[in-house]
């Protein structure tokens, strides 16, 4: 049988690829509402950014998904944070420029799909 990873965050079982995950059990992380508890994920959610070299291989694959569908934005009320993510932003803009050419929607399909291995390099 094989070892089930499990999000570092919400301890739900990481879906890969051909891999069959009993409903409720996989990942919450992309889902709220009453039923989860956010407050304490996020709590978690923070700790485990700050410390995503501890994580494996899958879990470090699947915190960068997670990160990029859930693409966190500041307000202006916070102008460092918002200034930091958007010269962030014109950095990884800039990268995948040089490697897929001008920007496209095939360009990032194509980002989605391989970024974890194109950030190893």
């Amino acid at each position: 049988m094989e070892k089930l990873e499990r999000c570092p965050i919400c301890y739900g079982i990481i879906k890969i690829p051909g891999q069959k995950v009993e409903p409720g059990h996989g990942c919450q992380c992309r889902y709220g509402g009453s039923a989860h508890p956010e407050e304490t994920w996020e709590k978690r959610r923070q700790v485990v950014y700050s410390h995503m070299y501890m994580l494996s291989e899958t879990q470090l694959n699947h915190v960068l998904w997670l990160q990029r569908e859930l693409c966190e934005s500041y307000s202006d009320s916070d102008p460092e944070k918002k200034k930091c993510l958007d010269e962030l932003m014109r950095a990884y803009e800039e990268r995948s420029r040089a490697v897929f050419g001008e920007a496209n929607d095939e360009r990032d399909r194509m980002l989605k799909t391989i970024m974890p291995a194109f950030l190893k390099k």
